[in-house]
């Protein structure tokens, strides 16, 4: 036992000496296997001999033994630029990650034998074609990024996947056989593929990867299998020549960007089974004239059509809770779309610079109208038309600014404040003639009629409590009517008009403040005519289908038969079990039944 032992020990010695690393003929080495007497190549030593050339051997010999190549490891010639040419023998069965890469290599048969190849095993080379050998079942990420002279590209029917950046910066590769059998294609796959015209997706594909065809910029149509199942964000971006796309019957989502700035797209169905358009999805696709997003949509992004220049028809689905900001920003012609009774917002800058659109009908649903929403300040607008419905409580700064073709402007009382400059008119001719503010407006912002010039006459509801600066500056006001019983914040150069003989008049216990007021200085102040006739409670409140009705939301406290207290607040529709109820607003009272 002990002679087994030492004989043993002797052999491991033997075994670990001929483990260690060498060189033979400018190669160096590493044995991978013992027992199998296999080496990989780990890197090779620069001489003027080698003249650019790196063959490597089947078998190599050191210290009376014998090894056979089985592979080349990482980075075993990573960026020996000098390398043109690499001969690989039969026996290789692996090529490690950046085996190759940034080498001046420009030719190279794999042997059919390898069944690995790593990462950007032959990035930066300056090869022209390449036949992956058939035992390969995927391309490794990067595996040919920044080959600009690959030309040809043989892939055998085994493969099934592409990976990450695979073909990325491949400028010269202008057509791809993808095998069938091929189920994902990666993120950045053929990224900046410049010269690609064309490829076709087999059946087989599930998945294709973020930016996967980004800046294809030659690929004119691509049809998508009804096998794809996800298209990750970006994928055909900047695909400048890309005109119709097919997209699948099953796909859920369009992801972020997927299709921005291909300005040349023209026709894109949108699947029944679509329930999501990303942000920018369809930002600066300028030759898109109509699109009609699908019943399930509930999730539409921001800028997701932002200047598609072209853009005339939209048809947006019930069920949509909101339209984002920049949503069809600079959509310059269009002309037709509805608001879903179903959306609460609309963001900022969301139809801005739409000059072209000539009416909109913005539901009660919409609880707020974002800064800038509908701004045309920066040209023409053809707007001559929005009807606002009862339910909305903001309208955002500048809203709807420089649309100098409205004439008529009906606000009602469910909105509680109009932002800085809503309805500016400086830089253009206004058209506004009219504006119906109702009982219930709390706030007028500053400027916010400030330029229509065309305005004569304006009432402000007893509901308003302030007034902003320069709120009706530079408008052809003669007469303002003030019904607030109390005074009221008032800012500098509110009633700056053109008018010489601006009347103001106001309750008769106000005469006396606002004569002295500055705001007022350069204008006649008188009391309020007889003719002037105050909302009365029951005007503004009414019990209707079993609920309280207060259209103009006014602050109602409610009182049932008990004298208890069942609501409080200025909800538009208070819904109550049938009964007596005694309804107060302010030191006003009245009585309702609810059947």
């Amino acid at each position: 036992m002990r002679k087994f032992f030492t004989t043993f020990l002797f052999l491991t010695v033997i075994l670990l000496v001929k483990a260690q690393d060498f060189t033979v003929d400018f190669l160096s080495y590493k044995v991978i296997d013992v027992s199998q007497k296999t080496v990989e190549v780990t890197g090779i030593e620069h001489d003027e001999s080698l003249y650019g050339v790196a063959a490597v051997p089947a078998t190599v010999t050191y210290e009376g033994m014998e090894y056979t190549v089985t592979g080349l490891a990482d980075g075993a010639f990573y960026m020996e630029v000098w390398i043109k040419s690499v001969t690989l023998p039969e026996t290789l069965l692996k090529i490690g990650s950046n085996a190759l890469a940034y080498t001046a290599v420009d030719e190279i048969d794999i042997p059919e034998g390898v069944e690995y190849i790593g990462e950007d095993a032959f990035a930066g080379t300056k090869i022209t074609g390449i036949t992956i050998p058939p035992k390969i079942e995927s391309l490794s990420a990067g595996l040919f990024f920044d080959c600009y002279y690959l030309k040809d590209v043989n892939l055998p029917d085994g493969l099934k996947a592409i990976g990450d950046g695979a073909f990325g910066h491949c400028f010269d590769l202008a057509g791809i056989a993808i095998p069938h059998g091929v189920t994902t294609i990666g993120y950045g796959a053929f990224f900046l593929c410049e010269s690609l015209a064309s490829i076709a997706i087999p059946e087989s594909i599930t998945s294709i990867g973020e930016r996967a065809f980004h800046a294809c910029e030659n690929i004119t149509e691509i049809k998508i299998p009804q096998s794809v199942k996800s298209i990750g964000a970006g994928a055909f971006s900047d695909c400048d020549k890309l005109e119709t796309v097919s997209l699948p019957e099953g796909i859920t989502e369009i992801a972020d960007e997927l299709f921005i700035r291909c300005v040349s797209l023209r026709n894109v169905n949108i699947p029944e089974s679509v329930t999501s358009v990303g942000d920018y999805a369809f930002r600066e696709c300028a030759k898109i004239s109509e699109i009609e997003l699908p019943a399930n949509v509930s999730s539409l992004g921001k800028q997701a059509f932002y200047e598609c220049a072209n853009l005339v028809n939209v048809t947006l689905p019930e069920g949509l809770p909101v339209i984002e900001g920049y949503t069809f920003y600079k959509c310059r012609n269009l002309y037709n779309i509805n608001i879903p009774s179903t959306v609460t917002s609309i963001g900022s800058y969301a139809f801005a610079s739409c000059g072209s659109l000539p009416e909109i009908t913005i539901p009660g649903s919409v609880k707020s109208i974002g800064n800038n929403a509908f701004d045309n300040s920066w040209g023409s607008s053809a707007l001559r038309k929005i009807s606002l419905s009862e339910g909305i409580e903001t309208i955002g700064n500048e809203a709807f600014a420089g649309c100098e073709k409205l004439s008529e402007v009906v606000i009602p009382g469910s909105v509680k404040s109009i932002g800085n400059n809503a309805f500016d008119n400086r830089w253009d001719s206004s058209e506004l003639r009219k504006i119906s503010l109702s009982e219930g407006i709390e706030t007028i912002g500053d400027e916010a009629f400030a330029g229509c010039e065309k305005l004569s006459e304006v009432v402000i509801p007893g509901s308003v409590t302030s007034i902003g600066d320069a709120a009706f500056s530079s408008t052809g006001i003669s007469k303002v009517t003030l019904l607030p019983e109390v005074s009221i914040a008032i800012g500098a150069g509110a009633f700056d008009v053109a008018s010489e003989d601006l009347t103001v008049y106001v309750h008769s216990n106000l005469l006396e403040e606002y004569r002295l007021s500055e705001v007022f200085a350069d204008c006649v102040v008188e009391g309020l005519p007889a003719s002037v006739k105050f909302p009365s409670l029951a005007e503004s409140l009414v019990a209707r289908d079993g609920a309280l009705n207060n259209p103009s939301g006014l602050d109602i406290t409610v009182y049932d038969a008990a004298g208890t207290v069942v609501y409080k607040g200025n909800d538009v529709l208070v819904k109550q079990p049938a009964g007596v109820y005694i309804v107060r607003s302010g030191s006003v009272a009245m009585k309702l039944v609810l059947r």
